[in-house]
């Protein structure tokens, strides 16, 4: 199994690749979440990295910024990226970090932060017709802590209430439901 650090990494790399690939006239695209069209939702993802940022270096926590996106929003997610990139390379695996949910340490920040990147990787992906496969041992990793959360994330209005899923259903199908997110089918 790989290490959280390198969990979140992979998930970032996914977004990166997503983002790549966004063509001009995708900007404005509806997304999975409701709120958000393709822009607003990669604003909201560089915002989520600069929090990690702030928590990587020792800085308190910081609330989201709210308003219009950036101008460039590919711009402004690769400096989110590079600086979360930089400030993980900084800070050692036995880390112990001030987080909204108390001190924790490197592994379980990452652990809990991945599921952003993870999931709004996937939106993006949705929104703009891109791959949306899922690094696998990312989400069975993740459906474990979504699962510990029970109905907690549903209640805090940022996640839409549990879907059912079959009794096959893969890791990745569990946790984007628990997620309320519909699978994208074949």
């Amino acid at each position: 199994m790989s290490t959280a650090r390198d969990r979140y990494l992979r998930a970032l790399d996914r977004v990166d690749d997503v983002v790549a690939g966004i063509r001009p006239a995708q900007w404005g695209l509806a997304t999975p979440c409701p709120d958000w069209d393709v822009r607003e939702l990669l604003g909201h993802l560089a915002d989520g990295q600069a929090q990690v940022t702030a928590m990587l270096r020792g800085a308190p926590p910081r609330p989201g910024t709210a308003g219009p996106a950036d101008p460039d929003p590919a711009a402004a997610w690769r400096r989110a990226r590079q600086e979360v990139a930089a400030a993980l390379a900084a800070v050692t695996d036995d880390a112990v970090l001030r987080t909204p949910l108390g001190e924790l340490p490197l592994p379980a920040l990452l652990d809990t932060a991945v599921i952003e990147p993870l999931l709004h990787g996937w939106d993006l992906a949705t929104a703009v017709g891109g791959a949306t496969d899922l690094d696998p041992e990312t989400a069975e990793v993740t459906l474990r802590g979504v699962r510990a959360l029970g109905e907690q994330l549903a209640q805090t209005g940022m996640y839409a209430a549990a879907l059912p899923t079959d009794e096959g259903s893969t890791a990745q199908e569990r946790l984007l439901a628990l997620t309320g997110r519909r699978p994208v089918g074949p």
